[in-house]
């Protein structure tokens, strides 16, 4: 993830379906948006955990992250 993808991601943790089946939590401020964007993209780039966006014709349209990692595994 990149800063450009910052909307995108707010957009997707904002997104009904992705509240209701993740613990997301209610975006009331655009302080809070940042916040969880930033720790979202810092994650992307740590060699600690697995983050990745997933991009359509540029486009970031969803990402995926780990919950646990074990001896290098997801």
């Amino acid at each position: 993830m990149a800063d450009g993808d910052r909307d995108a991601v707010v957009e997707i943790l904002k997104d009904d379906v992705v509240k209701k089946t993740y613990m997301v939590p209610d975006i009331d401020s655009e302080e809070l948006a940042d916040r969880l964007f930033r720790r979202l993209r810092d994650l992307s780039q740590s060699p600690e955990h697995y983050t990745a966006g997933i991009y359509r014709d540029g486009d970031l349209i969803g990402f995926i992250n780990d919950v646990e990692l074990e001896r290098g595994r997801v």
